[in-house]
């Protein structure tokens, strides 16, 4: 690939994020994570010098996130080694919809996913809680594909706030 189109192609994924809006750190080499969990990328190397994200978003959601924790126990037998990543990724979502059914009152999942490579971000946030404090919680998990198939290996979630947070607590 030549010199121009790299630093076009380094100039476009910086403009995206830059008119995204988005603020970016890095949680693992691979992936990046934005602000609330809403955004991630995954890379992989094109050629020495070039990576190409795929970047995964959600629908913004304006309301308090409360601090990630790690939840990756929260997959530990829940998500089984699939064969492809469409199919790691959609029994992710079914674990999260199982771990939160919506008993009290009805519930709305959004979904978000990419993978690239060996690696793959998908991105889970369930709302409509009937509580005072806690509208939902929001799961950012990473997949890799490893010589059985994908499987989970580190998440995280964060408590979506109907007023307020500090820290890993709604308020």
């Amino acid at each position: 690939m030549g010199e121009a189109r790299r630093s076009f192609l380094s100039g476009a994924v910086l403009l995206l994020l830059v008119l995204g809006g988005v603020s970016c750190r890095a949680s693992k080499p691979d992936v990046v994570s934005g602000t609330s969990a809403t955004t991630a990328a995954t890379t992989r190397p094109v050629a020495e010098s070039t990576t190409i994200p795929v970047v995964v978003t959600l629908p913004e959601d304006s309301r308090p996130h409360a601090s990630a924790v790690p939840a990756t126990a929260d997959f530990d037998g829940a998500v089984t080694v699939q064969p492809t990543f469409d199919l790691a990724a959609s029994e992710i979502v079914a674990a999260v919809e199982r771990r939160l059914p919506g008993e009290e009152s009805p519930l709305r999942t959004e979904s978000a996913r990419g993978a690239t490579g060996t690696t793959g971000t998908v991105l889970v946030r369930r709302v409509g809680f009937a509580d005072d404090s806690v509208a939902g919680f929001q799961y950012d998990v990473t997949v890799e594909q490893g010589s059985q198939g994908w499987t989970v290996v580190s998440a995280t979630k964060s408590a979506v706030c109907y007023r307020g947070a500090s820290g890993e607590l709604c308020i």
